[in-house]
């Protein structure tokens, strides 16, 4: 497979990813000639989240969702659809059956069983497509009860 095309003028197009060797030798007979060691790497877009970026999720103590956050989380990258490849929590790619994608740029709805299984904390969130990636955070939390602490707030959304 070719990874670039040399015109005759000297102009060099990549056609492929890859490595190539360009050796070029001079015209005038004195047999000069130089190599050139060429990198061609596919282009990587950057998509966003244009909607469920940097997610809060709060549990009660006893581990249950508060009922404001029992529910899926959806997410949506601007990426086009036909583009979409899969999702990833922390690196680890999220099984099919733990979320539904659909067009509408990407969104995608991870389902609440499987937010339950994660842990506490922050977790990186990925929306793969075949030339790029979205990325976001989803931070999982406790009600903190205790008397010496003081309670996590819920933050009004409108949304109940």
């Amino acid at each position: 497979m070719n990874v670039v095309i040399v015109d005759e003028s000297g102009k060099i197009t990549a056609v492929g990813e890859g490595e190539a060797q360009i050796i070029v030798k001079s015209k005038d007979g004195t047999e000069i000639t130089a190599t050139c060691k060429v990198t061609v790497r596919k282009k990587v877009v950057e998509y966003k989240i244009i909607d469920g970026a940097d997610k809060i999720m709060i549990k009660d103590t006893d581990g249950t969702w508060l009922p404001a956050y029992d529910k899926d989380l959806v997410v949506t990258s601007d990426a086009p659809f036909d583009k979409f490849v899969s999702v990833l929590i922390d690196g680890k790619t999220v099984e099919e059956a733990n979320y539904d994608a659909v067009s509408g740029s990407t969104v995608v709805t991870l389902h609440k069983d499987y937010l339950s299984s994660l842990s506490i904390g922050v977790h990186d969130v990925v929306i793969r497509s075949n030339d790029g990636d979205a990325h976001t955070t989803l931070t999982i939390r406790i009600l903190k009860k205790s008397s010496s602490e003081k309670p996590y707030v819920i933050p009004k959304t409108g949304i109940e």
